[in-house]
């Protein structure tokens, strides 16, 4: 009976030995994804931050082709009769027209590479929400294998147990038929 309890001790300390094993597996690949994670976040942080830049530059090329369209719409004058110096026109125009032209040279050489962040964003998207449901499932599952181990110890101890109680009424009746035979 005292072998039969400190087997039983020995199987459960070894189950639990194995859940903890299994948790800190566990751990050690979350903190392996979230240091992958990291590290995908973190090289795109320059990027975001050249985006940033980039929209600065946008802003202020559109604010400065806004001020400069409204200063040459604003010098025409719009009366019956009205004279435009000529010259002072034509240097406006070519002015707006000159940024408008940079500005578009600085879109379209930002254009390459934001699409290529957008693209680079959406797939960095879908590995984290792909990694996330690999996450869960391997949660799950790892659940399961543990609740199975759990229960597959515990069969075991029932079936020493029954295999002890077996052997048990085998002596008994043994004893009991050698006591029933005369001698």
């Amino acid at each position: 009976m005292v072998f039969q309890n400190n087997l039983l001790w020995v199987l459960d300390g070894l189950s639990k030995l194995r859940h903890s094993v299994a948790q800190r597996r566990l751990k050690l690949q979350k903190e392996k994804l979230k240091m992958k994670l990291d590290f995908v976040l973190h090289s795109q942080i320059k990027l975001l931050e050249a985006w940033g830049d980039m929209e600065r530059q946008h802003l202020s090329s559109v604010s400065k082709t806004k001020e400069c369209l409204h200063s040459v719409v604003c010098r025409v004058p719009l009366i019956e009769g009205a004279e435009v110096d000529p010259q002072s026109a034509s240097i406006a125009l070519r002015h707006a027209s000159d940024l408008s032209a940079s500005i578009k040279s600085a879109l379209s050489s930002f254009s390459p590479s934001a699409e290529q962040t957008v693209t680079l964003l959406s797939q960095l998207a879908e590995v984290v929400a792909q990694e996330k449901l690999l996450m869960e499932e391997c949660q799950e599952l790892l659940q399961t294998v543990s609740a199975l181990q759990i229960q597959e110890k515990s069969l075991k101890c029932y079936i020493i147990q029954f295999n002890s109680k077996q052997k048990q009424l085998q002596q008994q009746e043994q004893q009991s038929q050698l006591q029933e035979t005369p001698s």
